[in-house]
């Protein structure tokens, strides 16, 4: 196909590690696009499952689909290899656990090439069970994310993009002016990601629906340390390129996040690391320590008083 300016080339990237519960669902759903000027990079990152075989199969039966086979790195590793070997105007991101509506690609392509100062978008999403049936619509989830146009301010504070990475769609040269997504974040490489590139363009929120995020017993969402310490690491990063407007905001998600850290910790019985997180929460904000802090040992004390009774 040529790629004339309504028919532009989305790469469309999916990361699999140890997915083949789902992953030919969500390649399904790509393939089922009614925009199909596309191509799909299967990342497999070291998987030891079926994925793999899944894949493979795919590839062979559709020349538009392309598997990179790497050891075992990560999302964000994985994500990175996609975007070296993307050729594509846009990009699209998939877990290998989501699946799209078939009007996904074409609604947010056509809504880029109708809006060249805007370089990225989103779609609204549902949240699925392991069979696919919808457990949390759209509206029961619109008040978190109450925004249609978010700002690096917006998320500074929170992951305010519907649907994340799967529902993202971005131009190339916005991939080529942010770089590549960080690794070792905790669940929050998308936030990270998001942010950095905000400062180039705000995100769009089109008002559909067209993604439906799967939740199951082996999602990302899992390790409530890692994504408490990822947070915290979003922090850090974020320091270093946010704007004095952005530091309040940022303070208060980090003494946030260092309090669930400690709370992480005593429930744990670690009393070291406790107090290590603790001590650290005393430079930002004592105020705040002391009446969270209070809140945090008087309801962990009534809990132990009430299982020796």
């Amino acid at each position: 196909m040529e790629n004339n300016p309504g028919n532009l080339l989305v790469s469309v990237i999916i990361p699999v590690f140890n997915g083949d519960p789902w992953l030919n669902k969500a390649i399904e759903s790509v393939k089922a696009q009614t925009y199909e000027n596309w191509e799909l990079l299967i990342i497999n990152d070291g998987s030891t499952d079926q994925s793999s075989e899944i894949a493979q199969t795919n590839e062979k039966s559709d020349k538009r689909i392309r598997v990179i086979d790497i050891e075992h790195s990560g999302l964000s590793i994985a994500r990175n290899n996609g975007l070296k070997n993307a050729t594509g105007v846009y990009i699209a991101f998939l877990d290998a656990d989501d699946e799209w509506s078939p009007n996904k690609l074409k609604l947010q392509v056509d809504f880029l090439n109708n809006n060249p100062n805007i370089l990225a978008c989103a779609t609204q999403f549902a949240i699925i069970n392991e069979t696919g049936e919808i457990i949390r619509p759209w509206s029961e989830l619109e008040k978190n994310f109450p925004l249609t146009k978010i700002t690096s301010l917006d998320l500074a504070g929170r992951n305010l993009v519907a649907g994340s990475g799967s529902s993202v769609m971005m131009a190339k040269g916005l991939v080529e002016k942010v770089g590549y997504f960080e690794p070792g974040m905790g669940h929050t490489e998308d936030l990270n990601y998001w942010y950095r590139a905000s400062f180039f363009t705000p995100f769009i929120i089109i008002p559909e629906v067209c993604v439906y995020i799967r939740r199951h017993g082996g999602g990302m969402q899992a390790n409530k340390k890692a994504a408490i310490c990822g947070k915290i690491k979003f922090v850090a990063l974020a320091r270093k390129i946010a704007p004095k407007a952005h530091k309040k905001v940022l303070d208060q998600i980090d003494v946030k996040y260092r309090l669930r850290l400690a709370g992480y910790y005593w429930n744990e019985r670690d009393l070291t690391r406790t107090l290590l997180e603790l001590s650290k929460l005393i430079v930002l904000n004592p105020i705040y320590l002391l009446r969270k802090g209070a809140v945090l040992v008087l309801s962990e004390s009534t809990r132990l008083i009430r299982n020796k009774t």
